[in-house]
């Protein structure tokens, strides 16, 4: 079993911030959704335009993670209740295909997130201004997130850098570009796997996330990941929408829209918000 009592208390606090706000809601149409409402940008028709499809590619690919979430939880559902303990080949490799959909889905969002920023923040500075071709779209993006988090005092600045998903975005890079593979391990009763690159190498070596030495526990990997996804999209579309004076209060019409049924099978959200909801638990326990 994972030792909870390592955890970092900032990652579960913001575990809790996650399920404290996104419990039994629709988490990528509620992300989205203010910025929606937000049309104070001075857009043109054309960003208007591209604006709105980027946010429904975050929430298709948000989409896509939960279900592949599900159906990887749906996998180890069947040997729940057996006594046989190894996965099968086919089993693994599924899991295996998975788990590398879902992180290669997980930047995508983020590069998504921040054409929106670039878009809608018109951070102006002379020397960006005088060197804009010399200037990285990294750089860019980071200048503009340094720009929101000098409009707020609170918690939140925490989140807004680039630092946070390096690791992820390393990872994705090198299964897309290098040939890094996910390997899952055979154990059945608990979600473990790690990616190697073509060396063999551990790719993540996060230290919470490892278990026995070398392996990853699934479980606390995608839930601390979609925590610190939904905080950081969560936190700029809120600082923007601030800004030109937007009421973040959801009208009654959209709140049967945001809040599916609880405790449904067709709710793709379950497995994480189980697994958030018992990490938080097994947390509180210990202390």
């Amino acid at each position: 079993m994972i030792n909870i009592s390592k955890a970092n208390i900032n990652d579960i606090n913001r575990l809790k911030w996650f399920y404290n706000n996104y419990n039994e809601k629709n988490i990528p149409t509620l992300l989205t959704y203010k910025m929606q409402l937000c049309n104070k940008f001075s857009l043109s028709n054309m960003q208007i335009y591209d604006m709105n499809n980027y946010l429904k590619a975050i929430r298709q690919d948000m989409e896509k993670i939960f279900l592949s979430v599900q159906n990887i939880d749906s996998i180890y559902s069947l040997y729940k209740n057996q006594e046989k303990k190894n996965l099968s080949d086919n089993e693994r490799e599924t899991i295996a295909i998975y788990i590398e959909y879902i992180i290669t889905k997980y930047r995508v969002i983020i590069e998504y997130m921040l054409k929106i920023l670039d878009m809608i923040v018109k951070y102006s500075d002379k020397k960006v201004k005088k060197n804009r071709k010399k200037i990285s779209s990294n750089e860019r993006y980071n200048m503009k997130l340094d720009y929101l988090k000098s409009l707020i005092d609170d918690e939140r600045r925490t989140i807004l850098n680039n630092k946070w998903f390096q690791s992820i975005r390393k990872t994705r890079n090198s299964i897309i570009h290098n040939g890094a593979t996910c390997l899952v391990f055979g154990e059945s009763k608990e979600k473990l796997f790690q990616i190697y690159n073509l060396e063999v190498e551990e790719l993540i070596t996060d230290n919470f996330y490892l278990y026995s030495g070398n392996c990853v526990h699934f479980d606390y990997f995608i839930s601390l990941n979609l925590a610190y996804l939904t905080y950081f999209i969560d936190t700029i579309f809120s600082v923007i929408c601030t800004k030109v004076g937007y009421d973040e209060k959801i009208d009654p019409i959209m709140e049967s829209i945001l809040n599916p049924m609880p405790n449904t099978v067709d709710n793709k959200q379950l497995s994480v918000m189980r697994w958030v909801k018992n990490i938080i638990i097994a947390y509180e326990d210990c202390y």
